[in-house]
């Protein structure tokens, strides 16, 4: 079976080469107040008020589903969101409705699929039939449009893509575990750790794409009747493509609806949970999810994000959450910064402190 032939893993890297920047920056005076603008100014607007629910809605979940299946998606009667308890915490993912059995027939193994349609990537037709179709670069151009049709929806205008947008994770949920999103004290406080680093210098490039971008996008926007279109916007979009994006050969990156809520599991050497792997991503007009084990009713699908190897600064890096007893190494610092970062408190911390806590522990760990 064939996977993605540019891991979802490397997609922030190549944002950095696209930056031309390095992976560890200097003290950047205005970081914090330009960073603190994109982390709070979604957050203070009204039109995101719609999207604030702290998970999306039987109804949202369900109606994704239809979308899909309207344009050609097939075998969704196989499976279902569910909310499973992973490490303290309650994670949506998808689970089977019923039994899978794997046998001879390769028919036998494919739990759904999701036709290229509803697969959002910068060639899509309705980007290039959007505002936004002479951006140049591929993976900006998919950035402002996804950013631009959120706006959209909360403009109150139609979208194509709103089944999609009004169940992908808002700026608050982000807050709740995303490094992208992590407060400027908690940055501060783990400033030696490359995590921090590599946050600023995702957030100089989006920044200066803005920059360079922000007259003409605003200008097209408010001639497309979305009045208010700002820096924040095009910084959520680039956290949910970071942590959501494919690379099939054929769309580089690539969201793709409903895959891309199956979690991921352990990327060790055994990898005996991993129950679900993509079948056909070359030419054919489908992107199946088949099952490579046999699976009971309820079971939670799971797959690799084609992580193979990663450690637990990448899962963090990349989608926010890290693997308890993950044997993949971490980069290390050296013993003298180790000493600059704060220690643990006696009461447990929790959300993204917590996070950052862990990954410090294991970062300075011998």
């Amino acid at each position: 079976m064939v996977g993605p032939t540019w891991p979802r893993k490397m997609i922030l890297p190549a944002l950095c080469a696209l930056a031309g920047v390095s992976w560890r920056v200097s003290k950047n005076v205005a970081f914090n107040e330009l960073r603190d603008q994109a982390v709070d100014e979604p957050m203070s607007s009204i039109r995101f008020t719609a999207l604030k629910s702290s998970r999306p809605s039987a109804r949202a979940s369900q109606a994704l589903f239809d979308w899909v299946v309207e344009n050609g998606g097939q075998g969704f009667e196989n499976i279902e969101v569910r909310y499973f308890q992973k490490v303290g915490q309650s994670i949506r993912g998808v689970a089977v409705t019923h039994d899978v059995q794997i046998n001879s027939t390769p028919e036998s193994a494919t739990l759904f699929s999701v036709p290229r349609a509803v697969v959002l990537h910068p060639q899509h037709s309705t980007v290039l039939n959007s505002p936004f179709a002479r951006v140049e670069d591929p993976l900006e151009r998919l950035m402002v449009f996804l950013a631009f049709e959120r706006c959209k929806i909360h403009s109150g205008a139609d979208s194509f893509w709103a089944p999609y947008i009004l169940t992908l994770p808002t700026p608050d949920e982000f807050r709740d575990f995303h490094p992208l999103y992590a407060p400027d004290d908690v940055l501060r406080e783990f400033a030696v750790l490359p995590i921090s680093h590599f946050v600023k210098t995702i957030f100089r490039y989006i920044h200066s794409v803005w920059m360079q971008n922000e007259e003409q996008w605003k200008s097209l926007a408010h001639m497309n009747n979305v009045k208010a279109f700002s820096f924040g916007d095009l910084w959520w979009a680039n956290a949910v493509i970071m942590s959501r994006a494919f690379a099939p050969a054929w769309a580089r990156p690539a969201l793709i609806p409903v895959y891309d809520l199956i979690n991921c599991d352990s990327p060790g050497p055994d990898m005996s949970n991993v129950n679900t792997e993509v079948a056909n991503e070359g030419k054919t007009p489908l992107w199946e999810a088949v099952a490579i084990q046999t699976l009971s009713q309820g079971d939670e699908l799971l797959n690799l994000y084609k992580a193979t190897g990663a450690g637990n600064d990448i899962l963090f890096r990349l989608y926010g959450y890290l693997i308890p007893g993950n044997p993949n190494e971490v980069e290390k610092i050296d013993a003298a910064a180790c000493t600059s970062l704060p220690r643990e408190p006696r009461k447990q911390p929790t959300g993204m402190r917590k996070s950052f806590f862990e990954l410090a522990r294991e970062t300075c760990q011998p």
